[in-house]
């Protein structure tokens, strides 16, 4: 788990980005958000807090095989959570316009 501090305007940016983008999980108040690098997909579990703070609880590593099924990973290393929260925020920034980073 990595916890992340942003400044209020990136937060909001963060956040509507979020509600407009992520799968939301009810059961626990955090959101999915994929991100892709080289054909394999990262599902990062994400969950906002008040005080401007975002939370990476996990990732799961999604690699398609050639058969057609996937096989799946979890990830909860601080480096590669860290990374990948990195590479969500530049690549929404690229899609989006919005300064995530």
């Amino acid at each position: 788990m990595i916890v992340r501090i942003f400044k209020n305007s990136k937060y909001s940016a963060i956040k509507e980005e979020l509600l407009q983008n992520a799968q939301f999980n009810p059961s626990d108040g955090s959101y999915n958000m994929i991100v892709r690098v080289n054909k394999t997909d990262y599902i990062l579990k994400l969950q906002l807090s008040d005080d401007c703070k975002l939370i990476v609880w996990e990732a799961i590593e999604v690699t398609h095989r050639d058969d057609g099924e996937n096989n799946y990973t979890m990830i909860v290393k601080d480096s590669v959570l860290s990374s990948l929260l990195h590479i969500l925020l530049w690549q929404n920034v690229t899609v989006s316009g919005k300064n995530l980073e």
